[in-house]
């Protein structure tokens, strides 16, 4: 049995995690990020298995802050108090899959605005401003840790074991969660090997877009809901499994938000719906293209409609070109607009109305 971890093999490992991240094309490499890793939690030559559980926690249980709090030392490798301009540079380069000989001259250029706007005439960036800021939370290392590919070849999982887990996570009763088994179920697709092994039942994209569209057309005979029901179905899909699909405790987190989640809960996963990319930012375009696949179910999204969209984006967004998390959820357009709406409106996810 294998007690410690060589730096070399730490390296060999972390770049390998990484490898799913991206198709093998684009050159990539996560060897010098993980050294840095491995320099951040251990300072000698080796790893041992607490200190590698030490290292798996962030990438699963680990809350927002830790998380941030993680990328922040990752930074601030010599624990000098604050993040200069080499050390800035140099994870961004790294947790980017990128070394100095491949730098282009628009990515230093994006990486020099990005520590600007946040050092200052400081220069530098302390801890407080770090963690405090949105990029702590969008920079490439904190998708890296919550990678829904990276964390199932980690073996980790969100998925809930039972229906008392789900009652936990829902609010729902053991009876409503019985009802939404049975809706599931009528729903969802399992073959016939499947009902002899014991495969749990799933409802693919397909099933789900065929769904969501027949009832539209019951209820509106113009319109094309079925962009909107595949971006509603990428936004539920927790992508833990090898094919999209969604499984039955998805369903009843869709149900949720529908039934008894909070406006607030409501108001991050119309943020999630825009931002699919987890870029930590909208762009006008993702901004627009929300806009036109909710209009699409009822009606038609017409080059008014485009223009009235396009400057409640720039209003959000201001000299920026893109909105951040926190100003999206602390807009008036979020709970004014007709997806927030139509959660607490929509018969088609209400089989507990």
């Amino acid at each position: 049995m294998i007690k410690e971890l060589t730096k070399k093999q730490f390296i060999l490992f972390y770049d390998d995690l990484f490898s799913v991240t991206h198709s093998g094309k684009e050159g990539l490499s996560f060897r010098k990020l993980g050294e840095r890793v491995f320099l951040t939690i251990n300072k000698d030559s080796t790893i041992d298995f607490k200190e590698f559980q030490y290292l798996m926690f962030f990438h699963s249980e680990a809350s927002e802050e830790v998380k941030k709090t993680f990328i922040y030392k990752l930074h601030d490798l010599d624990d000098g108090g604050d993040v200069d301009w080499k050390e800035f540079r140099t994870v961004a380069r790294l947790m980017r899959g990128k070394d100095d000989k491949k730098q282009s001259k628009e990515l230093e250029e994006q990486i020099k605005s990005e520590f600007k706007e946040k050092a200052g005439s400081d220069r530098k960036i302390s801890k407080a401003e770090f963690l405090a800021s949105s990029y702590s939370t969008s920079c490439e290392m904190y998708k890296l840790l919550i990678h829904a590919k990276v964390r199932r070849k980690m073996g980790f999982t969100t998925k809930p074991h039972g229906t008392d887990e789900i009652m936990q996570r829902t609010g729902f009763t053991k009876a409503q969660v019985q009802i939404l088994q049975r809706k599931f179920n009528r729903i969802a697709f399992r073959s016939k090997l499947g009902r002899i092994t014991g495969e749990a039942p799933y409802i693919s994209r397909e099933r789900f877009i065929d769904y969501y569209v027949d009832f539209f057309h019951t209820h509106h005979k113009s319109g094309n809901p079925t962009p909107f029901a595949s971006l509603v179905f990428d936004s539920i899909d927790d992508g833990e499994d090898e094919i999209a699909k969604i499984e039955f405790h998805e369903f009843a987190n869709l149900i949720r938000l529908h039934v008894n989640a909070s406006d607030e809960e409501r108001k991050l996963w119309i943020y999630n719906l825009h931002d699919l990319d987890e870029s930590g930012i909208i762009e006008e375009k993702e901004f627009v293209d929300v806009a036109r696949c909710m209009k699409g179910t009822i009606g038609y999204f017409t080059e008014e409609d485009k223009k009235k969209t396009i400057d409640e984006f720039r209003k959000i967004a201001g000299e920026n070109n893109s909105i951040e998390k926190d100003e999206f959820l602390q807009s008036d357009y979020v709970t004014n607009c007709a997806i927030f709406k139509s959660l607490t409106s929509n018969p088609l996810f209400q089989p507990l109305a």
